[in-house]
């Protein structure tokens, strides 16, 4: 099944010429469309989250949508491992290629795509975790030559150094900084900031 999710943040008049355009597309099987805060788009999603299940997730950035690219995602949507796993493009335009850099810590202030690849299953089905891992790992693989380095930071792992390391960017260095003298310990953890890293060039000096 394929799911379009259209989010217009600006006036509703010009959203609705766009939304017209992606209708174009062809005949969907249900559509929702409504105006909504920025407060209950995201409470919309709070009923497809699972407590207890297990979760892996792998992110890449792409400029564009080659043909291989989507060959691939295509080709693993057919052999997907679980039923609750879903590969998410997000398309990242306007505002967002309009900020500084150094104004926040996400690096990438150009239009591109995220491609996010969450594979998730039920404590009933532990003894497959490493199919499901497998099949996440395996696109993450094949869509490389199609990617920038990085990916999205919320979606990152402390392994994924190098991809952090792209994600942040020239911020990196300030953000280390931050995370040392704030919380050292490393408490708060959900985006990594490759802290590992700082305390190895920390000890070298």
């Amino acid at each position: 099944m394929l799911l379009i999710s259209p989010t217009w943040y600006g006036d509703p008049v010009e959203g609705r010429v766009v939304i017209d355009k992606i209708r174009q597309l062809g005949t969907p099987v249900m559509e929702q469309l409504s105006e909504t805060s920025i407060k209950g788009l995201m409470e919309a999603f709070a009923p497809y989250i699972l407590n207890g299940s297990y979760r892996y997730a792998k992110t890449r950035w792409v400029t564009k949508l080659e043909t291989g690219l989507i060959a691939r995602i295509a080709e693993s949507a057919m052999h997907i491992a679980s039923p609750l796993s879903i590969i998410t493009l997000f398309h990242l335009h306007g505002a967002i290629a309009r900020v500084p850099v150094a104004d926040t810590a996400f690096a990438l202030r150009e239009t591109h795509y995220t491609l996010i690849i969450a594979t998730e299953w039920m404590p009933e089905d532990a003894a497959d975790s490493n199919v499901q891992k497998k099949w996440a790992n395996d696109l993450f693989a094949s869509t490389a030559p199609y990617s920038l380095p990085g990916g999205y930071p919320a979606m990152l792992g402390n392994e994924d150094i190098e991809q952090i390391a792209h994600a942040h960017g020239s911020n990196l260095p300030k953000l280390q900084s931050v995370k040392k003298r704030y919380d050292p310990d490393n408490v708060f953890k959900a985006i990594p900031i490759a802290l590992s890293k700082l305390k190895s060039t920390t000890t070298a000096e």
